[in-house]
């Protein structure tokens, strides 16, 4: 599921696994399409796996949820998404896992933003960037702030989403996450116009195509064409 869910964000900062048992086979997987069939064929199996884990399993609960996000948001299975995380919370909190809570509740973030909860993903990500602040997770930061800045320019706050991307760009800049920066980059880029700063806003969207056809992020290929498009028209 993690080699999987790697292979469609293309931009995964590493996780420590828990090393299989001998004997154990994990299924190696070649692209983002083989990936998706993958996961797709196999998405009853990981659900069950979270929400009905076995005792002493809590710590691979919130793995699995983590790794199944990607995928569950570009399905728009939205209720799934809200169940694997409300089970993954309860058993990160069983643990006294932080890093799994704050996974967890930056999931539970976007399944609310996305049925229309904004008092409820504020909530979430809030609680999300708190947790990864204590752990001084940078990765994990500048994506609660990507999330965060989608919320304001979704309900109209242009400018609240320009703090957000920028503080986004600040952390993938000190967590080293190249493909993170140019996701970061191209948001900028796109709130800058929203705001009418054209020549600011192409600036920030050509320096973030290169980096993001380097990691070759289709995903953010795609919407870094767009903002381009949207600049010049």
């Amino acid at each position: 599921a993690y080699t999987a869910d790697a292979l469609l964000t293309r931009r995964r900062q590493p996780m420590t696994l828990a090393q299989a048992e001998p004997g154990a086979q994990p299924r190696q997987l070649a692209d983002p399409d083989e990936a998706l069939a993958w996961l797709t064929a196999e998405q009853a199996v990981l659900l069950s796996a979270v929400e009905r884990p076995a005792p002493g399993f809590d710590a691979y609960t919130w793995q699995f949820a983590a790794a199944l996000t990607t995928f569950l948001e570009r399905q728009g299975n939205w209720q799934a998404l809200t169940d694997v995380h409300t089970a993954a919370l309860r058993a990160a909190s069983r643990h006294d896992d932080p890093d799994g809570q704050a996974a967890c509740h930056r999931g539970l973030g976007l399944a609310r933003f996305q049925l229309r909860d904004p008092q409820g993903a504020r909530h979430h990500f809030t609680r999300a960037l708190d947790l990864y602040q204590r752990l001084d997770n940078h990765a994990g930061q500048a994506r609660t702030c990507q999330n965060l800045a989608k919320m304001a320019w979704a309900h109209d706050a242009p400018r609240e989403a320009l703090r957000h991307a920028r503080r986004s760009l600040e952390h993938f800049l000190l967590a080293h996450d190249r493909g993170g920066q140019a996701v970061a980059l191209n948001d900028i880029g796109w709130y800058l116009a929203e705001l009418g700063e054209l020549r600011q806003a192409l600036d920030h969207c050509r320096r973030a195509l290169p980096l993001v056809q380097a990691t070759r992020d289709l995903s953010g290929q795609a919407h870094t064409w767009d903002s381009l498009g949207f600049i010049h028209r």
